[in-house]
């Protein structure tokens, strides 16, 4: 099971929504550089936070091959676009861990690749 769901960007929508995603078929390398979007240990009144970071390792789940990076995934990053050097949207955020205090306590700082979406049931 892909626990992933596609949406539509509602109109007014602010401009680094409006990122485009990649062709299904993946083409990250280890690394690559990329960026990640969200919302870490979201509150009230926080803005949105941007990390780079690079593609260190790739693994297999649910048949399906994720990438790990090196910029930390904390609890609110989860489902979050992780966008390529070109702006297109190559994966989404899956997997980290609970606080930036725990973010050296794993390695896997997961994305799923946008290619996944092709497996979405419509």
């Amino acid at each position: 099971m892909v626990d992933l769901a596609a949406l539509e960007i509602a109109e007014g929508s602010p401009t680094y929504a409006e990122l485009p995603p990649q062709a299904f078929q993946s083409t990250m390398q280890p690394g690559e550089a990329v960026k990640l979007f969200g919302y870490p240990g979201h509150a009230p009144g926080k803005e949105l936070s941007v990390k780079e970071g690079k593609i260190q390792s790739f693994t297999t789940k649910s048949s399906i091959r994720r990438f790990n990076i090196s910029a930390p995934i904390i609890a609110g990053n989860s489902g979050g676009p992780v966008v390529n050097r070109y702006r297109r949207v190559a994966g989404v955020a899956v997997t980290g861990a609970d606080s930036i205090e725990a973010a050296d306590q794993t390695e896997e700082h997961g994305v799923i690749p946008i290619g996944a979406l092709a497996h979405l049931e419509t």
